[in-house]
């Protein structure tokens, strides 16, 4: 145990150094579960722990024979003179990057003390457009997040070995008190650890509030593999790789596909039809729009679903409605009542849907749009 101990360490400082993707193999003679080893002695808890830690620290996992890297596949190979069986690691370097980490908002903040007056502070101190107030919040609430929650699996380690600590000593009623205490805490960022992996899983379809964090983990991770496009066939049967070709084959496409050359005789073509309204539909279509009817049509929203540009959930708006409502209401009834410009929020995030299983061509996608944060649903 005490030599598995400087290997991890060992591994750590190494990780420290590395710059980029790595890999580490050999024959590590550690677990990670119990059900992973068979023989007749016992394999300490702590000393499995330990292994696991080290590697969540060092950002490694393990590579199945197919999964979680999809550019990644394990064989294998006839083992000769050794009972230890070869790998062969296949690698295809993954052309795909995000330039930069979009904002998000994290339903878990909500469930943190001091929320709401970040959120106050930062939109009542800006005195400019909502959209302007919008990236206020964003910026005070990332810098919140860095000072006030941090990263939730690193406490949740710090507290396992306090909680561990507590677990060796001797019954005292202070130890009986710590180990309470700890314990308090390990359920509050348990909880918050299960909100953010329910909330990448996109999971809508079960309950509001089931817990299950493992499976939330496991469908954010399926979405990733699931999501992400390796090749493409363009409409000229040509085959695409690289992430930047992907992309000009699909501007291409859906540039070609929705491109118009203009109207020609349009007045002819609408002489032919025929009013279907009566002027009392007519009527009730022109009526000015309601904060009522902005309300209701948020309050339809799903808390967590699809984001918009500036990676506001309609969670935000429904838990702090008493600071943002007015703004926002103010806002919407100038555009849809007054003809307000709706060019600062005017921005889109384009999304493809396959149309088939396991699509391979431009064509078996279709696009769809998100807007502005979840202002949409009131244009």
């Amino acid at each position: 145990m005490r030599l598995c101990r400087h290997s991890w360490d060992l591994l750590r400082r190494i990780a420290g150094s590395v710059q980029g993707p790595w890999i580490v193999g050999g024959d590590f003679n550690e677990i990670l579960e119990a059900h992973e080893y068979f023989g007749r002695h016992f394999r300490p808890m702590s000393q499995m722990r330990a292994f696991r830690e080290a590697l969540e620290e060092c950002g490694l996992t393990t590579i199945r024979f197919q999964g979680i890297f999809p550019e990644v596949a394990t064989h294998h190979l006839n083992y000769m003179v050794s009972d230890h069986l070869p790998l062969l690691l296949y690698l295809r370097p993954s052309t795909w990057s995000r330039k930069h980490k979009r904002f998000l908002f994290e339903e878990l903040w909500t469930t943190v003390e001091g929320c709401q007056d970040v959120i106050s502070h930062a939109w009542e101190s800006e005195m400019g457009t909502i959209v302007e107030k919008l990236k206020a919040c964003q910026g005070s609430l990332r810098r919140w997040n860095k000072d006030h929650v941090g990263r939730i699996p690193t406490k949740l380690r710090s507290l396992q070995r306090k909680l561990d600590d507590t677990q060796r000593r001797s019954f005292s009623p202070v130890a009986e008190f710590q180990h309470r205490e700890i314990c308090k805490e390990m359920d509050v960022l348990l909880e918050r650890e299960e909100m953010l992996w329910r909330q990448r899983s996109r999971v809508s379809w079960m309950k509001y509030g089931d817990k299950n964090t493992r499976f939330f983990h496991e469908h954010a991770k399926m979405r990733g593999r699931r999501n992400l496009i390796q090749t493409i066939v363009d409409d000229q049967g040509v085959w695409h790789t690289s992430t930047e070709s992907i992309g000009s084959a699909f501007c291409d496409y859906f540039q070609g596909l929705f491109a118009s050359n203009g109207l020609q005789e349009a007045g002819a073509a609408t002489e032919v039809v025929k009013p279907l309204l009566t002027p009392s539909q007519n009527l009730r279509l022109n009526q000015v729009f309601s904060r009522e009817e902005i309300e209701t049509s948020l309050g339809k929203m799903f808390p967590t679903k699809s984001p918009g540009v500036d990676g506001m959930l309609a969670l935000f708006y429904h838990k702090y409605w008493g600071v943002v409502g007015n703004d926002v209401v103010g806002f919407c009834l100038n555009v849809l009542n007054g003809g307000a410009s709706v060019k600062e929020i005017n921005h889109t995030l384009l999304t493809l849907i396959p149309k088939v299983e396991n699509p391979v061509k431009v064509t078996e996608f279709r696009p769809i749009s998100f807007v502005y944060g979840d202002l949409q649903d009131d244009f």
